[in-house]
């Protein structure tokens, strides 16, 4: 039998349906927004508790109050359909379904004990952060006092959050854990969600109460529509509006803007040179999304910067000239020396290359006591519940749009046999951990890159060199090693020394 509610909150119109089936332990809820002609699924959920379905509805409405509603009920064809009449029906009245009346004597289970169907792991909650945003989704397990783990990609980038009846004790993200996760998953605005029920974590990296970190990531997310509206990408070039601005002006303008520590907005600052992308900065800075987001609200909110898309032009003093003949370069001889070096089906070095070069800037490094980092990383294609190899016009495109996202002196290579590698010379752990985040945001975001029938996976391992290690060898087993247990994990970039601590 399935029952439906249709319902109205002011000019909106919602339908709930729930099915119970005899080979079934508990009804099966769906949400619907729009009417008949236009309805758009928001969640569907099993479950036996109703005060959980209410939650949910009244989350997504705005409302448990006033609805207008109508049930009525779809009968297997051999019975008669009664008449539907208009009336004022509460929650209450479907709380027949999966009763006594209906399921032998069996009363409503709690959402704790719901079990999943089959083998293998099956959400009992799953929706689209586009119809249920983070900051409702948290407060609906809250108050239902839900216990498992709530799962959230989007383009890539994954995030867990896993509750004991209703309150988060760990949260991660790829670029935060504890409290900082769960503020930074407040502005995920788009991906899918999945809660897995009775699923736990021994760590315990969640502070603070769900009310206090909504309200800190609400103020967050704001702060980072303000960014993204004024068109702020990885690859934006950032320019000072005011060259000649004092620190006593450049004080005054952030009194206008968010409280943070003067001392980093002004070595934020000093950093833009006019003709860095944001992804450059970062690098030099290195920054998770909870500190750089308030920090570019105002850096822009007071008038401070602007951002392009174009590399701006900048003055450089006239060569020096010398009262000899110029040397004339070859510039044939040494592009069919770059082809010799590169596999003609991407373009980039060829695995022997690569390490040529890599061995020859890690001594650089090591002489000099500059930091190294190495990525290495891999592409995927996630078809339901298999992993595919991915089309080679997609990863040719990514390719091409990483080497023109990274530093003329970063060298990006094949790596063994599927697999590619880029390093990042005078780059730290975790400069070289904030721009690949970033690197997978832009990637995500660019309409130019061909999108393949399934889910594009990327899979990104890092070592440095001190940090991890003095030897080419180990730095080379690092990189490969955190690949792998990211790829393991699900995780899409993975740092060595965050899975094996000293």
């Amino acid at each position: 039998t399935t029952i439906e509610m249709p319902f109205m909150t002011g000019a909106d119109s919602f339908m709930l349906t729930v099915l119970m089936s005899t080979d079934s332990n508990e009804p099966v809820w769906t949400y619907f927004r729009g009417d008949d002609s236009r309805a758009e699924m928001i969640w569907r959920h099993p479950t036996g508790d109703v005060n959980l379905v209410l939650n949910l509805c009244a989350s997504e409405s705005g409302s448990a109050d006033g609805y207008q509603s109508v049930a009525r009920t779809q009968l297997l064809p051999h019975q008669s359909a009664p008449q539907a009449q208009p009336g004022n029906a509460s929650y209450t009245d479907l709380r027949n379904v999966g009763s006594d009346s209906q399921s032998g004597n069996r009363p409503p289970l709690s959402s704790n004990q719901i079990t999943s169907p089959g083998a293998g792991r099956t959400s009992t909650l799953e929706g689209n952060l586009s119809n249920m945003q983070i900051p409702t989704l948290l407060q609906s397990i809250n108050m239902s006092k839900m216990t498992g783990k709530l799962c959230i990609e989007d383009k890539g980038q994954q995030a867990s959050i896993y509750f004991v009846d209703g309150i988060p004790n760990h949260a991660i993200t790829e670029e935060s854990n504890g409290d900082l996760a769960i503020v930074e998953m407040i502005t995920w605005e788009e991906g899918q969600f999945h809660f897995y029920p009775n699923e736990q974590s021994t760590e315990k990296s969640v502070k603070r109460r769900v009310d206090s970190l909504l309200m800190e990531g609400v103020t967050l997310l704001d702060q980072n529509k303000f960014v993204k509206e004024r068109g702020v990408k990885p690859q934006s070039y950032l320019i000072r509006i005011n060259e000649n601005l004092t620190e006593e002006e450049f004080k005054l303008a952030l009194t206008r803007g968010a409280p943070i520590d003067f001392e980093i907005q002004k070595r934020f600052y000093s950093t833009v040179d006019n003709g860095s992308t944001f992804m450059d900065v970062l690098r030099r800075i290195p920054m998770v999304k909870n500190d750089w987001v308030p920090l570019m609200f105002n850096m822009l909110s007071c008038g401070l910067l602007s951002v392009s898309d174009i590399a701006p032009q900048t003055v450089t003093a006239a060569p020096r000239t010398l009262s000899i003949p110029s040397f004339e370069i070859d510039r044939q001889a040494i592009q069919a020396v770059a082809r010799s070096l590169t596999r003609a089906e991407t373009g980039i070095l060829t695995y022997p290359a690569f390490l040529y070069f890599l061995e020859q800037e890690f001594a650089k490094c090591s002489a000099m006591g500059m930091p190294l980092s190495l990525v290495v990383f891999e592409f995927g294609l996630r078809v339901g519940n298999e992993n595919q190899p991915m089309p080679l016009n997609y990863a040719r495109e990514v390719l091409r749009k990483l080497e023109s996202a990274k530093r003329p002196f970063d060298v990006l290579g094949h790596f063994e046999t599927f697999s590619y590698a880029l390093f990042l010379p005078n780059t730290p752990t975790m400069g070289a951990k904030v721009f690949a985040v970033r690197l997978m945001e832009m990637l995500a975001q660019d309409p130019g890159i061909p999108r393949p029938a399934g889910q594009p996976t990327m899979t990104m391992g890092i070592s440095a060199a001190p940090e991890d290690t003095m030897e080419l060898a180990l730095l080379l087993s690092a990189a490969r090693e955190a690949k792998r247990r990211g790829s393991e994990s699900g995780a899409s970039v993975t740092v060595f020394r965050e899975v094996n601590p000293r």
